[in-house]
């Protein structure tokens, strides 16, 4: 009696096992793996946007830099006109000086 009840025992291990194995088994498996597949495509996408992100960063930044050397540009020419409008001015002064000369001395003559 022992013996068929402890096979009784081994049966019904071997059973639960089998059912432990079974389709319920295998469908928690499959959700697992769509879920664990749906992570991963999470994490992709967070993956990009985070790339995109950065590179709109990089190009925000590059832009600045940009604006920035665009304005040191745009003092410079502005420094370089007023020197030439100096310089102007000091040729009309030198020229008004030379035509007044220019007339002392036909004026003397």
């Amino acid at each position: 009696v022992r013996i068929s009840s402890a096979q009784w025992d081994v049966d019904r291990l071997q059973a639960a096992k089998e059912e432990a194995n079974g389709p319920e088994k295998l469908a928690l498996a499959k959700r697992l793996a769509v879920a664990m597949n749906e992570q991963v495509d999470n994490l992709d996408s967070a993956q990009k946007e985070a790339q995109a992100k950065m590179a709109l960063l990089d190009s925000a930044m590059e832009m600045k830099e940009l604006e920035k050397k665009l304005a040191e540009a745009k003092n410079i020419a502005q420094e370089k006109d007023n020197e030439i409008d100096r310089k102007k001015q000091e040729l009309e002064e030198q020229q008004a000086k030379l035509e007044a000369l220019i007339a002392a001395r036909d004026a003397a003559q």
